[in-house]
């Protein structure tokens, strides 16, 4: 570029002025040095001192956190010591349920445990009912020298870890002797002595296999309302205690998870020196040995008193702590004198040629007007070509204003739209879709405008002018004018409404085809669980009764045996439920209370019900009806279910009342099976979020649900409908968004009041005759040979039905009745019997299954078959069936 002739510098001159211009730049450079020097020595001791303040005040913060997390953790631990303070019997399904919201809200707990005080005599006793309870391997254990686990030696007492939560991953503890160690010995001595919470020194737990610390805290149980004023009076009334397993470094992270900058050192000072060490944060290589903090790091100490030990936090800041920015206003002070003097000195350089570059600005930007007036034509050009394609394409094409308002549009987009071009452009996006969806379209606008980036085929649901529906498929970007500066937005429109609609009704059709192929699995299932489960029930109620002949009248072990039957015959009624539910169950009608049922299904719903809900029952009536258990059972639980969903998210209450009441024609005739009467009232109310008005119509349809999918099944509520309907009643819905959901059943009441008949001891026919038991499952064999032995009768068993009909065939005459199992291998019940009549047509045959889709009393009597009996049997009703058959024979 050539200078004019006034700025051309002579070869005389330009040394002289290039000096005097590096000089003034020179000392313009030192001054600003010596400046920028003494103020960044004065700032820095400000924050020196600042930075020391903030260290003392974040480590007590530090401090204090892993206090609250301490005291967090044992007041959970407290809950459930004064659960079992109030309440003489837990079962183990209690405690996991108690303990499983403290686990889930408490992540710092390893395990939450129960240690029952077991004295010598008892020990046979708890590990027999642990076993009963699921755990076939449990015995009271202790840990070897070499780390084995083995059976605990004898001793007059053992407290071991009988309950666990979570029982997964804590598997080894199970059973556990802490007597048999002499640390958990001595906090256990120390809490039952003293009555008071003891905290153990650092362990390795049971349960862990890596080099992290643990501790114990331990919380003593007595006997209720027992004097506890002395120590001889706590070690007498101790029932047991409540444990919390720690891992330190667990509480650690999760108290000082937000914790930046420093590392944190735990030591217990209540025990040697040699173990004070607990816990490093963050975890390091070695934390399993002491750790010694840097002598020539900034740290601080504080006192921690956990129970009854005296702990110790050391906490060592390192330049990553938060309030520590290393000099950062000293070092701006360097930087900005440092940038000032460069400014100046490029200041007083620019200016020398400031001149000369405002003249060759002009000319060019003289020449770049030419350039952009040329470029302007060739783009009005470029756009008339372009907005011709756009009027010819069969997609819609729109452009809009950054605030949405449509500034141009092609034909296409007029017939999607349903509008005129004049009265399109102008009107905004939003008036074209719901609230909702013009909230969803408006932050993929304002994704492509803060990105830049194109969205490509999203589809979104409109609403033309005349009301109709639209699915329209939009590609969206952003317009910029020629300052690269956005301006708008432009998109191409592609309707997919025929497809959308196609895509929706095969979806339905899929889901539907699912659902069913779904419930005809769950109804295969149902068989074979009915089946092997009632062959299992069988042994066990059959045991039990035998059992109960050689008990002794009034012992505990008569009420034990007693228990055990019941609680078969509670797993009887559980099958006939799921084949029920899964439509292969025939419901035998009888007098029933309801509130009988209702009161019972309330203590399940309970336990599984969160503690946000209230549960709450009004039972007011002892009427009977004419029903079944299982099915006015699965009707509660399913209203139930649904009323505690809908109160999930918020908690609220949910009311069950029972009452008789009588209906009027008034009443009645709005429904078409109700008469006017006395019925029996069922309602179940919640104060959830309710059921939207466009909904209510449809919640009684099969596969109707709210729910996420994966949720529900949608059968809930049609289920108990058709109960309801079969029953000869009606159930009724009234509910408002918000305000919460009430659902009544009406049920017709029986007009002659019955008694229930109180439970009486069976009368048990025997007999002499000669019996072949067939069944393949040798421990049903065995007790139904006891129990025919015991009433007289001879009995020869056989588990193949091949061998037995080998047997008969050889000695017809030796036997007077066949008792034979449905379902064996290689040939069924029904085929035996059928082969057995070939030999000998007079021989009774009765037959037994778990379960069968096919066979039934009247099909049974159809073939030959004398008496057809489902399992689980009972004594007496296996004699009865026998002895009825031998005697119609005679």
């Amino acid at each position: 570029m050539a200078l004019p002739e006034s700025e051309i510098l002579t070869g005389k001159d330009e040394p002289k002025r290039w000096y005097r211009t590096y000089a003034m730049i020179i000392g313009v450079i030192c001054l600003g040095l010596l400046l920028t020097l003494s103020a960044y020595f004065v700032v820095r001791r400000v924050e020196s001192l600042k930075l020391e303040t903030e260290f003392h005040l974040h480590a007590q913060e530090h401090v204090d956190m892993l206090k609250r997390a301490l005291e967090i953790n044992f007041e959970a631990l407290r809950s459930v010591g004064s659960f079992f303070n109030s309440t003489r019997n837990i079962t183990r399904e209690e405690f996991h349920a108690l303990t499983k919201d403290m686990l889930t809200r408490n992540a710092s707990f390893q395990a939450i445990e129960w240690i029952p005080r077991v004295e010598h005599n008892q020990r046979g006793y708890y590990e027999r009912f642990a076993r009963i309870e699921g755990f076939k391997d449990f015995t009271i254990t202790e840990r070897r020298d070499t780390g084995e686990i083995v059976r605990a030696g004898e001793r007059s007492e053992y407290y071991p870890v009988y309950y666990v939560a979570p029982h997964k991953g804590n598997e080894i503890v199970l059973g556990y002797d802490l007597a048999s160690n002499p640390v958990r010995w001595a906090a256990l001595e120390k809490a039952r002595d003293s009555g008071q919470m003891a905290v153990t020194a650092r362990i390795t737990l049971v349960q862990e296999t890596g080099n992290q610390f643990g501790f114990l805290v331990v919380l003593p149980v007595y006997a209720m309302q027992a004097s506890l004023d002395t120590i001889e009076a706590r070690r007498e009334h101790l029932i047991g205690f409540v444990l919390g397993a720690y891992q330190v470094g667990r509480i650690v992270e999760n108290a000082f998870k937000h914790s930046e900058g420093l590392v944190s050192y735990i030591y217990d000072r209540s025990g040697p020196e040699s173990e004070s060490f607990l816990a490093a944060f963050p975890a390091r290589k070695g934390s399993g040995s002491n750790r010694t903090v840097h002598e020539d790091s900034i740290k601080i100490s504080h006192s921690l008193e956990v129970a009854d030990r005296q702990w110790e936090v050391i906490c060592e800041f390192t330049p990553e702590f938060a309030g520590y920015i290393p000099m950062s206003v000293s070092s701006g002070v360097v930087a900005g004198g440092l940038l000032f003097t460069a400014l100046l000195a490029v200041y007083f350089t620019t200016n020398i040629r400031r001149t000369i570059q405002i003249k060759n600005l002009a000319e060019r930007l003289s020449k770049e007007a030419v350039e952009r007036r040329q470029a302007g034509e060739a783009l009005r050009a470029s756009e008339e070509k372009y907005r011709n394609i756009l009027e010819n394409i069969e997609e819609g094409y729109y452009e809009t204003d950054l605030s949405g308002n449509y500034t141009f549009c092609n034909d296409t987009m007029c017939k999607i739209s349903g509008c005129s071009r004049d009265k399109f452009v102008g009107m905004n996006y939003r008036q074209f879709m719901t609230p909702e969806t013009a909230r969803n379209v408006y932050e993929v606008f304002n994704k492509v405008y803060r990105k830049g980036k194109p969205s490509h085929n999203i589809e979104w649901e409109t609403i033309r002018l005349d009301g109709s529906k639209r699915y329209l498929e939009i590609s969206t970007s952003l317009i910029r004018n020629s300052q690269d500066r956005p301006i708008g937005f432009r998109g191409v429109v592609r309707d997919v409404t025929s497809r959308r609609i196609d895509q929706e009704e095969k979806e339905r059709l899929e889901a539907k085809l699912q659902q069913s192929q779904k419930m005809e699995a769950i109804g295969t299932l149902a068989g074979g669980i009915a089946h092997d489960f009632n062959n299992i029930l069988t042994s066990i109620i059959g045991y039990a009764d035998l059992s109960l002949i050689h008990a002794e009248k009034g012992s505990q072990l008569e009420e034990h045996i007693k228990e055990v039957i019941r609680a078969g015959k509670r797993a009887t009624d559980l099958v006939r439920q799921i084949l029920a539910f899964s439509r292969q169950g025939v419901q035998e009608l009888k007098p029933i209370m309801p509130s009988l049922v209702i009161k019972e299904a309330i203590k399940l719903l309970r336990s599984a019900t969160p503690t946000t809900i209230d549960v709450r029952q009004n039972i007011a009536s002892d009427s009977l009806i004419m029903g079944d258990q299982t099915r006015i059972h699965q009707v509660l639980m399913n209203l139930c279910t649904n009323a505690v969903h809908a109160m999930e998210a918020s908690g609220g209450t949910l009311q069950i009342d029972l009452s008789d009441v009588s209906l009027d024609e008034s009443f009645t005739s709005q429904f078409t099976d109700l008469t006017p009467g006395n019925y029996l009232k069922l309602t179940v109310s919640d104060t959830g979020k309710g059921i939207d008005p466009d909904i209510i119509g449809s919640i009684f349809e099969p596969y109707f649900t709210t729910k996420e999918p994966g949720e529900g099944t949608g059968l809930g509520l049609s289920v108990v409908q058709g109960i309801i309907k079969d029953l000869k009643g009606e159930v009724t819905v009234a509910s408002a968004p918000g305000r919460g959901s009430t659902f009544t059943v009406y049920l017709p009441l029986l007009e002659k009041k019955l008694a229930l008949e109180p439970e009486r001891a069976d009368v048990v026919p025997a007999g002499k005759e000669r019996i072949l038991l067939v069944d393949d499952e040798a421990a049903i064999v065995n007790m139904c040979r006891q129990i025919l032995a015991g009433l007289g009768y001879s009995v020869t068993t056989r588990t193949s039905s091949v061998e037995s009909l080998e047997l008969f065939r050889n000695r017809p005459d030796d036997f007077d009745l066949v008792l034979t199992d449905m379902t064996m291998p290689n040939m069924t019940g029904e085929q035996l019997a059928h082969e057995l009549k070939k030999i000998r047509p007079d021989i009774p045959v009765i037959l037994c299954t778990g379960y069968s889709k096919n066979m039934s009393q009247e099909s049974a009597a159809r073939i030959g078959i004398k008496a057809f009996v489902m399992k689980p049997f009972f004594r007496s009703e296996l004699a009865r069936t026998i002895r009825n058959v031998l005697d119609h024979m005679s």
